[in-house]
């Protein structure tokens, strides 16, 4: 198969995601989602995979922690 070529299968439908049933108004969850945001809040249009913005171990919970924002 060339890499142009489409494929004739045909691909499911993706899942309906699954209630976690995740307490929005938790102290911790509430936390996370702060430091996400402002994660997020750092990615511009100039970040690239050249010139990425690395945070490592954002939500301190794991040594080896890290996030790419490109």
């Amino acid at each position: 198969m060339y890499v142009n070529q489409q494929s004739s299968l045909a691909m499911p439908a993706p899942r309906a995601p699954m209630n976690q049933k995740i307490d929005t108004d938790n102290a911790m969850v509430q936390n996370h989602n702060a430091i996400y945001q402002q994660l997020l809040d750092q990615i511009r249009e100039d970040n690239t995979y050249t010139h990425a913005v690395i945070t490592l171990n954002p939500y301190g919970t794991a040594p080896l922690s890290l996030y790419p924002g490109v």
